[in-house]
């Protein structure tokens, strides 16, 4: 009797080790899975990529973002809304400053709850105020002017996670419509637009 009590308590312990060392497989899975999910969220914000992030998210079907979002990232509503030349400057000059964009991240504090996460990153992205400011004779200009800024400012947001149909996406990047806001606020000017 004795004996059966101890065989079962070793079973039982046996389990438990057996099911948490299958637990730790499945979050090491999860976690190379959201990694690789961030680094392509890193990769459509340095793309300036809405169609991207889309593929990635459910953001498409987040009101909020998709009432303020698309008329900074899509080039085709920025000129329905100012113009050939104008729209596609504007565009052009939003997508070189998301260019300088990184996505800084520590994947060991990533919080899971069941089929949801979560992870702190933090934004670094060129100091557009002072870029915003000047009149450029073109792309190009622009272009040279970016690179030599040295200044960078950061934003921090916390990303959350689903598992939607065995797959990880982003469903909320809880500053990401401020932090695109931001720098789209303000934009330069052509020489060529100067009265």
């Amino acid at each position: 009797m004795v004996s059966r009590t101890i065989t079962a308590v070793i079973l039982c312990f046996a389990m438990v080790i057996g099911m948490t060392g299958c637990k730790e497989k499945s979050r090491d899975k999860d976690k190379a899975e959201i990694e690789k999910l961030v680094s392509y969220y890193s990769q459509a914000l340095k793309d300036y990529d809405l169609k991207a992030l889309y593929r990635i998210s459910t953001l498409e079907e987040d009101e909020n973002f998709n009432w303020r979002i698309p008329s900074v990232m899509d080039e085709q509503k920025l000129i329905g809304n100012n113009g050939e030349e104008k729209g596609k400057w504007i565009f052009e000059y939003y997508k070189a400053i998301a260019s300088t964009i990184t996505v800084d991240y520590d994947l060991e504090k990533i919080e899971f709850s069941g089929n949801t996460a979560t992870l702190k990153v933090k934004y670094q992205v060129v100091f557009y105020a002072d870029i915003a400011k000047g009149v450029y004779a073109g792309i190009e200009s622009l272009n040279k002017r970016i690179k030599e800024e040295k200044d960078v400012e950061t934003f921090d947001d916390t990303i959350s996670f689903m598992l939607v149909d065995g797959n990880w996406k982003i469903v909320r990047a809880k500053s990401l419509i401020q932090f695109i806001e931001k720098f789209a606020v303000h934009y330069p000017r052509l020489k060529a637009q100067q009265t």
